[in-house]
Formats: C-alpha cells, sequence, structure tokens
C-alpha cells in the first residue's frame, strides 16, 4: 500500500511535516498520561492545580516548538536545504540508495535553483548505454560529484570528460554520484549495482567530512552486518526536536552529540574509517581506483585537512597497488592565487559549502590535471591489445 509505505518512510526518514506530526502527537499523549496519573494519585483541590499546570507545560512546549520550526531557529542543514531528517534508513540498507530512472530532481537553496531528469540508470547523468568508449571511468562520490550547486552539465564529470576528449582521449566518465553519501555506501552502491557498467577505473573524491561526519555518524561497513537504522534516545531527540537541540547546544553538545573533550575520539575514529574503507576499494576486482581527497574552503585558507587526514589518508593508500592517492589542496591554492581570487569566491553560503559553478571547473581541471598520465596510458594499453588481436 502506497500510503503505508510512505507513512512509514516518515517514521524513519521524516518529511517536514510528518515530523512536526509525531512530535504533537507525542506531547499530546505526554499529556494525556500524565493529566490521567495526576487524577488517580491526587485529591481534587490539588488535582485541579497539577492538572492545569501540565496542560499550560505542554502547551507552552508546542507553543516553543512551533515558533522555533516558523523561525527556523536551531535548524540542521537537510531541514534548510528541505531534505527532511537524517533518518534515512537507505544509509544502512542492503539496497542502495538509487534515484529512480527518467525522474526529477530538485538542488534549491536560498543561493541557488538547479534542476535535472536522471538517466536510464537513476543517476544525475546522460543516458549510459553499452561501452564504446576505450577506457570507462565510473566517477563515485556524493554532492560534489553528482554536481549539487550547478546545472548537470556543468560538473566535474561533465567537465573533465570534454577535456580528456579534447585531448583526444577515448575516454567515457559515468556520473555515479548520489547527494549525500559516503565512501562505505558508494562501495555498497558498486557491489550490488554499478559493477554491471564493467569500468576499467574508478575515481572517487572525498572530503575530511566524509569520514570526520558522514562515516561517524553511520558507521563503516559494519552498518550493513544488521542493516536498519540504530538510534538512541538522544539522537531520536535531537532529530525530532528544536527544543532538545537548544538543550543539547546549551551542555555543550555538538550536531554529532559530541562534546569538545570528545574530538580525539572523533579523530581516532576517522582514521580508522579511513584505514577500513582503503581496503575495501583496494579488493574491487582488481581494478585501478582513484581517491581525490579535495579540501573545504577553510582547509584551503588555513593550508591543512581537519586532524591532518590527508596524511592518514595517504598512507593508508600507499599500502595497495591498485589504489591511488591525489591531494587537490595545492591545485586549489595555485588556481586560487593564479586569478587573483580567494577561497570564499568559489562556494556557496557559508550555510551549504557547495562549489559555484567556477568552483566545479577548478574541481574537474585539478582532477584532469592528478589522472591524466593514468588516463593516458590505460588508453595506450587498450590500443596496444587491441592492436595485437
Amino acid at each position: 500500500m502506497p500510503i503505508l509505505e510512505k507513512i512509514t518512510e516518515g517514521l524513519l526518514y521524516p518529511l517536514p511535516w510528518v515530523s512536526y506530526v509525531i512530535l504533537l502527537f507525542f506531547l499530546v499523549t505526554c499529556c494525556i498520561i500524565s493529566t490521567w496519573i495526576a487524577t488517580i494519585l491526587l485529591k481534587k483541590p490539588l488535582r485541579k492545580n497539577v492538572i492545569a499546570f501540565l496542560l499550560s507545560l505542554f502547551a507552552a512546549l508546542a507553543i516553543i516548538e512551533g515558533f522555533m520550526v516558523a523561525t527556523g531557529f536551531m535548524a540542521t542543514y537537510l531541514e534548510e536545504r528541505g531534505l527532511g531528517r537524517p533518518l534515512d534508513p537507505g544509509y544502512c540498507s542492503d539496497r542502495p540508495r538509487i534515484r529512480l530512472p527518467n525522474s526529477a530532481v530538485n538542488f534549491n537553496t536560498r543561493a541557488f535553483s538547479y534542476s535535472r531528469t536522471t538517466n536510464n540508470h537513476g543517476f544525475s547523468d546522460k543516458n549510459w548505454e553499452e561501452k564504446n568508449k576505450s577506457i570507462r571511468v565510473l566517477a563515485l562520490g556524493d554532492s560534489f560529484t553528482e554536481g549539487d550547486g550547478t546545472s548537470v552539465d556543468s560538473t566535474w564529470v561533465s567537465l573533465a570528460e570534454s577535456r580528456f576528449l579534447a585531448d583526444g582521449l577515448d575516454v567515457e566518465i559515468l556520473n555515479a554520484g548520489i547527494c549525500g553519501s559516503d565512501p562505505f555506501e558508494e562501495l555498497k552502491k558498486y557491489r550490488v549495482e554499478l559493477y554491471k557498467l564493467n569500468p576499467d577505473i574508478i575515481v572517487i573524491p572525498v572530503s575530511t567530512s566524509d569520514f570526520v561526519y558522514d562515516c561517524y555518524v553511520r558507521g563503516g561497513l559494519d552498518r550493513y552486518d544488521t542493516p536498519g537504522l540504530k538510534l538512541s534516545f538522544a539522537e531520536m531527540v535531537y532529530a525530532f526536536s528544536r527544543i532538545g537541540r537548544l538543550v543539547y547546544s546549551n551542555f555543550g553538545y555538538n550536531d554529532l552529540l559530541m562534546q569538545t573533550k570528545d574530538t580525539a575520539w572523533i579523530k581516532k575514529e576517522s582514521m580508522r574509517h579511513i584505514a577500513d574503507a582503503v581496503e575495501a576499494y583496494a579488493l574491487i576486482d582488481s581494478i585501478p581506483v582513484h581517491i581525490v581527497l579535495f579540501p573545504w574552503d577553510e582547509e584551503v585558507t588555513s593550508e591543512s585537512y581537519v586532524y591532518s587526514l590527508n596524511i592518514s589518508l595517504a598512507n593508508a593508500c600507499e599500502k595497495y597497488p591498485s589504489v591511488y592517492y591525489h591531494d587537490l589542496r595545492e591545485c586549489y591554492s595555485s588556481t586560487l592565487k593564479k586569478e587573483g581570487l580567494v577561497s570564499k569566491n568559489l562556494w556557496w553560503t557559508p550555510i551549504d559549502g557547495h562549489h559555484k559553478p567556477k568552483g566545479y571547473v577548478m574541481m574537474a581541471d585539478c582532477i584532469y590535471e592528478n589522472i591524466r598520465p593514468h588516463l593516458k596510458r590505460a588508453v595506450a594499453k587498450h590500443e596496444l591489445q587491441n592492436q595485437n588481436f
């Protein structure tokens, strides 16, 4: 039943109106139970006052919560983008998150608005047909690969492919990026579905937030051992209640429900996830995997990555001959200096943090420069094999 499925989905990955109804239902239920207990346990004079207090309390909480929602106070990034809550069971499901083929996709913020239609496989790219190029590159990744913040023909994938073709390299790049994805989810998607595309090379751009935030919150490959969301009471309160977030923030907790003193643990977990991810990608059918680390604007400005995770990622990649590490920070810095720009010129609002179209040009140019020697060798090897046949 589609309606029942929609309601069930709403409980796990709430659309705004669904989550507000759930919270209101929770408050009303608590109010009813509290007044019922007061009716049973308290004598008449005191009972009336307590019930009036409880009704006033729950009414005040509902009004305050509604005011915070209406004004956007304590809203998360996903809520500001109109993307619901970060409780998507797809992150932990055996079935990877892939959009419906030939369906509309809209990327909207206060700063930009872009629309596109998914291809015959459910991705924001041209239709994927039988392999007709010497080398097929599969581009995995999150919103920076899918191209959140630009048009479908201006993603780094589209721009880099055009540059390779202009160089005379017989290459096609398939854009398999999905907004909100992380390296482990991309690996799951490849194992379940994308391996059928028979790529010759895999390229996956990553940022420090993939490991510091996404993998820390969702877990690594172990999340697929027992599929399904595993939420604590604190996480549920944070997801549904703006008042709850305000309380947590005043006790020094961030949006990871961690305190500043716990950042050492986040760093340790991030390094563990990096090692696990690189090892897992190294086992992909002997296909070369290029892991591309791109910086956030503050990492360009400070000339260093969060927790120095670039070092952890480089060391992990060195262990495996089929995994190549590329760091774009120097390329970004030199591009900015050459054009006389500061990093903020190439990004959207601080709330969003995605590239502007000009930023995607820079990203495409830097990835092109890093992987071009590898693609040239791959194309030459392919042509030599064809000549021998």
